[in-house]
């Protein structure tokens, strides 16, 4: 099955300006004092808003942040298009942060199953007022919710399609009704969970018709990191720190000095364990000295136990976050898995970690950044969730990536510790382009901006989500680079737990990163400039084919209306607006021309529709025309924003 969803939404303003709205909206009863639409970004593919920004204010606090977030979605059908808004969405979780902003997670459902990836998160500046709702859902699904495939069946076809990818491997299945969107189209699916009985590498995912019982989708959910090659040796000889439990006269790999440990200990709540694959047993000091020097084949559980560790505290220090869920669970690690694996794999709080071959690579575990970028797998899982295929799993990639280098922040060279050949690395975040396997991708191991983004089946690496990482890699690198790794660090965090939802794609993303930039150091700033340049650099100002942030405008028959646009400058330079003129001759502009706008300026425009000359019953509906903008930018000489007029 194809798929290109990942270009099809597009942010036509959001790196010379960004475009604001001020219309009257029809508010519901709790929004009572005032409503304004800053940004509207419509999802083409799924057919509704992602986002939805502006200032929408409550007479009163809500007594309740998820049901004033449910009310506000269900007054606008409009935006959002769930007819029953009420019973299609549900609390996920509701999380204030450190600026004092509460974020309400709703999962959408219809019938009560749930609809897969879909998402909304509803934003509060304060008791008082939204700010933005923004995230992935679909139109109320029009599909019946009785099956004509019986579970057992589709676990069947689910069981015998996977066996096809990985063998003979035994495994067990658990399934769950739901609905999948699929480009477009609400199915009636059976998720069926493949499961390895032996091997924790295998967590399949297959979406099996309820109607017609063929496969939708599959991929594999277990995360894993850098290409699989052959055999392997232990670790070098580098000296390490780490936290160990004395039992008795027994010294066991167990870290319980962290502040997520529950005692007792003997409940193994809130700890850091490593295991070695070939016993199942927890390592301890064999000659119960305290130093675990005994044996080559402990160095693998070393590194692993002292770089959890350290990947645990940088999440703690830098962000407050107790552990990869923020509730304190416990990691358990386990090396020696395989057979001379060149891999790692990490989810849900467990990581296993190769030996490598000795030829190519040493232990996984060997190197703090392939550590840390197996616990943020975790992270990621417990706060966006993204869904590990196209481009939300390159994104997932690449926060790995990106806080592997936050942890092991020496240089932008991802697994160089563990890499014995020439070029010495896995990747390369300054430099996308470079890595062991050319061969893999043509002009280089991956692509570094969208031109090169390459739009790959699920089949293969579920959609490209080790190749298209680089992307966003690269964008990470450009931003800590100007701004430091401290700042950058608290950017993309904020982006990921706060913004982003399962199914989000590179327009989402670069959007909400945005916004998490503005949040933390105001606009204008260099902290926002620096991501601006960064995503200008990787492609995003390139984008102006098929433009979907709309400006909505209603009018009535025989009457004229207005609203007003602004466009801000959002670069480093000074701009000039040199005309500002309606496509289709249907909308009437006012505003200085040529206006220069100085960075961080705005440019205010009226635009007006006539709706009394002209115009008869036969035209009732929507009317649509776009402003066109020129500029003297190099970045955004063109902007394209596409007006609609409910008449």
């Amino acid at each position: 099955m194809s798929y290109s969803r990942t270009r099809m939404t597009l942010i036509v303003a959001a790196f010379l300006a960004g475009v604001m709205a001020t219309t009257a909206l029809s508010a519901p009863k709790a929004v009572t004092l005032s409503s304004r639409l800053d940004n509207l970004v419509v999802d083409r593919v799924r057919g509704t808003s992602s986002v939805v920004a502006g200032e929408f204010k409550f007479a009163a606090a809500p007594a309740n942040y998820a049901e004033a977030s449910i009310s506000f979605i269900a007054s606008r059908p409009d935006l959002f298009n769930l007819r029953d808004a009420g019973n299609e969405l549900k609390l996920l979780r509701q999380e204030t942060d450190r600026l004092g902003e509460t974020h309400v997670r709703l999962d959408q459902v219809y019938q009560g199953l749930p609809v897969w990836g879909c998402q909304k998160i509803v934003h509060f500046r304060d008791a008082n007022t939204i700010y933005m709702v923004a995230g992935q859902t679909i139109p109320t699904p029009r599909v019946s919710t009785t099956p004509k495939v019986a579970s057992s069946a589709a676990e069947a076809t689910a069981s015998s399609s996977v066996k096809s990818a990985i063998g003979t491997e035994p495994v067990k299945t658990s399934s769950e009704l739901m609905i999948y969107p699929d480009n477009g189209t609400a199915k009636l699916v059976w998720q069926v969970v493949v499961s390895g009985v032996q091997s924790p590498t295998i967590k399949w995912r297959v979406f099996v018709d309820a109607v017609t019982g063929a496969v939708v989708m599959q991929y594999n959910d277990v995360k894993e990191d850098g290409p699989t090659v052959s055999t392997g040796i232990g670790v070098g000889h580098k000296p390490y720190t780490i936290q160990t439990y004395q039992f008795g006269l027994d010294y066991e790999m167990l870290d319980a000095s962290r502040p997520m440990f529950v005692p007792p200990v003997s409940n193994l709540q809130g700890v850091i364990t490593t295991y070695d694959n070939r016993t199942g047993q927890l390592y301890l000091d064999p000659n119960r000295d305290n130093v675990f020097d005994d044996d080559s084949a402990m160095q693998a559980a070393v590194s692993a136990q002292a770089f959890a560790g350290l990947t645990y505290q940088y999440f703690m220090d830098a962000f407050g976050r107790n552990s990869y869920d923020n509730l304190g669970s416990g990691l358990t690690m386990t090396v020696h898995y395989g057979t001379n694996l060149n891999n790692a794999y990490g989810g849900g709080g467990f990581i296993q970690f190769g030996d490598g071959d000795g030829i190519n690579y040493l232990p996984f575990s060997g190197d703090l950044d392939v550590v840390a970028h197996e616990f943020t797998h975790s992270v990621t899982e417990y706060t966006a969730n993204l869904i590990y295929t196209f481009a939300s799993g390159a994104l997932n990639e690449s926060y790995s990536d990106f806080f592997g280098k936050m942890v092991d922040s020496n240089n932008w060279l991802l697994g160089d510790d563990i890499r014995l050949t020439t070029p010495g690395f896995l990747r390369s975040m300054q430099d996308p382009h470079q890595g062991p396997n050319p061969a893999r991708f043509p002009f280089g191991y991956q692509p570094a901006k969208m031109s090169e983004w390459q739009d790959l089946p699920y089949s293969n690496d579920n959609g490209g989500v080790h190749i298209n990482s680089g992307v966003p890699n690269k964008a990470g690198y450009l931003v800590a680079n100007v701004i430091g790794r401290a700042k950058a660090a608290q950017i993309w965090f904020r982006t990921l737990s706060m913004y982003l939802t399962p199914d989000a794609d590179m327009n989402f993303w670069s959007s909400m990163t945005q916004q998490a930039a503005k949040d933390l150091y105001g606009f204008p700033s260099p902290e926002v400039a620096a991501v601006v340049d960064a995503l200008d650099s990787i492609g995003f100002s390139l984008v102006f084919a098929v433009p979907t942030q709309i400006v909505p405008l209603s009018a009535q028959l025989g009457a004229a209306t207005d609203t007003t646009i602004s466009i801000t400058s959002y670069r480093n330079e000074s701009v000039i607006i040199e005309s500002v003129v309606s496509a289709r001759g249907k909308l009437n502009i006012n505003g200085t021309i040529p206006q220069s706008i100085p960075s961080g300026g705005t440019a205010t425009y009226t635009v007006s529709f006539n709706g009394a000359t002209g115009y008869t019953t036969c035209d009732v509906g929507a009317i649509f025309d776009t402003v066109v903008i020129t500029t003297s930018s190099a970045a955004q000489p063109t902007m394209l924003i596409p007006v609609e007029v409910n008449l």
